[in-house]
């Protein structure tokens, strides 16, 4: 079993995990915004698409009991004066995902970098060390 739990709710907390149907059908079978998640021995990698129009500065992140909690607003695009939509496909309006991160992070070396649209967030592992017992006999 992986060691990473999502779960994906509107601000409503109308729940949107990826078996919610709020999720299929309004934006397919993925997260919104769209997420890719990867490891090594070392740390934990989120990558976060952040569409044209959003400043990374207006997303939120913040971690606490195992949960990386990341929270934003896509904005609305601008219709000219009289304009109507004909279709639409981008998707708006505020988001909140979680990531339970169930092993052992360091949540003080938590890193982000923003570039051309994509918002990379690492995530170093907390390394568990073997401790040796030494055994002593009486006597000796």
């Amino acid at each position: 079993m992986s060691v990473l739990h999502f779960q994906l709710l509107m601000e409503n907390g109308e729940d949107m995990t990826p078996q919610s149907s709020y999720l299929a059908r309004h934006f397919g079978n993925t997260g919104f915004p769209p997420m890719d998640i990867f490891e090594t021995s070392e740390a934990y990698f989120l990558e976060i698409d952040l569409p044209g129009g959003i400043d990374p500065q207006q997303v939120n992140l913040s971690y606490g009991a195992g949960n990386l909690v990341i929270r934003g607003k896509l904005p609305h695009p601008a219709l000219p004066e009289g304009g109507r939509y004909l279709q639409v496909e981008r998707q708006a309006g505020q988001f909140h995902r979680v990531v339970h991160l169930s092993a052992p992070v360091r949540p003080r070396d938590i890193s982000t970098r923003y570039d051309l649209g994509v918002l990379t967030i690492t995530i170093p592992k907390e390394h568990h060390y073997e401790i040796q017992i030494e055994e002593h006999y009486a006597g000796q």
